[in-house]
């Protein structure tokens, strides 16, 4: 619980002080470390602050006119931390030329919300950080920050925060560098497992985009794999396309990139050669290799190292005859671990013709380790729909940290792009758009539908 209070620490810090601006300041409260350690807040004087939204030059939204007169105002009580609460005033007005009635908005909290965004964002915030559930979220605000916040409170928001970022995770990307990596992670959703495939930028790391998908056959995968080429458009950029060794990668890839080399991660290739190696030798990882396969192994190793296709060739020739030398050519694995080492030489040693092409699928395995500790919290989900918003708050939170560091170094670039940042942190963005009213029209509708039905 310590170490989870100083990691929040640092995360709340942004959202107090000057935040409080607008209160007066001897009735100023800040927090500070003594108050994650245990101290007592109950004594603290909490106070109401009064607040006027009113609109400037008023002009009705339906018809444009400026025929405005002042109407009844309604009022709201927002809550923030520590048991500050805002009354809030919201002036209303009505267009004497077509009688609409419209008031101010409230923009430092959501429509017909509670609480303000700065309480919405650190909630949302901290269920990103912390790696627990989001009851213990709720747990950790009310019991430090005074403030009365529910699970399904937390839950609402996270929902809602996805949604709203739907559109600006995929914006928050530096310019693609061609080389594209893909990868898996399964998940469990009512008991059953479900898959996430991840596309990433293998040289920049920018978590590019994913796809929940229900099997790990290659129609799911292909599938999955055409949506993401049609939607962002990179099939005339790709350089070269990085995978593990999974089969379904192996047989799906060559087919979807006729003309583009797949580079299989040298990373996993090296883990099944050990692998293979240990349990034929019959020796466990903490014991030392017998010496014909611990020459055998070194050897191997040679050929992820090689400057060139020949040398990385002439390696393989080189184990095989290590192989005769220390009579294994009755031994079954070690021939068959030659014999497709022979046979995918080429897809393993791509980097060699390409100097830039990445070695490893390292991008979307760094992803994934950010994401993995996040599963207690995607327990409490009960459907595709808010996995995938959920994604979206981490993916934008990945994104936002890439491109606000490649902007900084590469300033001239940055100018260029459609898409500048104008926040200094990703929370910032979420703001819930307004709940629409029906129109007359709209109503009328829905009613002759419920009739006829």
């Amino acid at each position: 619980m310590a170490e989870c209070a100083a990691r929040a620490q640092i995360c709340l810090d942004g959202f107090l002080g000057p935040k409080f601006k607008r209160i007066k300041k001897r009735e100023v409260i800040l927090l500070n470390a003594s108050i994650l350690e245990g101290m007592r807040i109950d004594d603290y004087h909490f106070a109401h602050f009064p607040i006027t939204q009113v609109i400037l030059n008023p002009r009705c939204p339906s018809c444009g006119s400026r025929r405005i007169t002042p109407f009844e105002s309604r009022y709201r009580n927002v809550k923030r931390f520590l048991g500050i609460i805002e009354d809030v005033e919201l002036k209303r007005y009505r267009c004497q030329k077509c009688s609409h009635i419209f008031s101010a908005t409230y923009e430092d909290a959501p429509p017909q919300s509670l609480y303000h965004y700065e309480v919405i964002w650190a909630a949302v915030d901290l269920s990103t950080r912390l790696t627990e559930s989001l009851r213990h979220t709720a747990v950790f605000l009310n019991d430090h920050l005074k403030t009365d916040i529910s699970f399904n409170n937390i839950h609402h928001w996270v929902q809602k925060s996805g949604e709203c970022l739907e559109e600006l995770r995929t914006q928050l990307v530096v310019p693609f560098s061609g080389y594209l990596g893909i990868d898996e992670l399964h998940l469990k959703l009512h008991g059953h497992k479900i898959y996430v495939l991840g596309y990433s930028d293998a040289k920049t790391h920018a978590f590019l985009d994913f796809d929940i998908v229900s099997g790990k056959d290659a129609k799911s995968y292909s599938g999955s794999i055409t949506r993401f080429l049609t939607i962002h458009q990179l099939s005339s950029e790709l350089k070269a396309v990085i995978t593990d060794e999974f089969s379904t990668f192996i047989s799906i890839i060559p087919k979807l990139f006729p003309n583009c080399p797949h580079q299989r991660c040298i990373f996993h290739a090296k883990g099944n050669i050990n692998k293979i190696i240990y349990a034929t030798a019959k020796g466990s990882f903490k014991k030392a290799l017998p010496k014909e396969y611990y020459d055998l192994k070194q050897i191997i190793n040679e050929i992820f190292d090689a400057s060139t296709q020949k040398h990385s060739k002439y390696w393989l020739y080189t184990a095989r005859s290590v192989q005769i030398r220390h009579g294994l050519e009755s031994n079954k694995p070690i021939t068959k671990l030659l014999r497709n080492l022979e046979k995918k030489l080429e897809s393993l040693t791509q980097f060699i013709q390409d100097p830039d092409c990445p070695k490893t699928n390292n991008a979307t395995e760094q992803i994934w380790s950010l994401i993995r500790p996040r599963k207690e919290i995607m327990k409490s989900f009960k459907s595709e729909k808010s996995i995938k918003n959920y994604f979206n708050i981490l993916q934008t939170i990945i994104n936002f940290k890439i491109f606000k560091t490649w902007c900084q170094t590469h300033p001239k670039e940055a100018k260029t792009l459609p898409f500048q940042i104008t926040v200094d942190y990703w929370y910032q963005y979420i703001k819930f758009p307004p709940i629409r009213s029906r129109t007359k029209n709209e109503a009328k509708s829905q009613e002759k539908n419920h009739g006829s039905e």
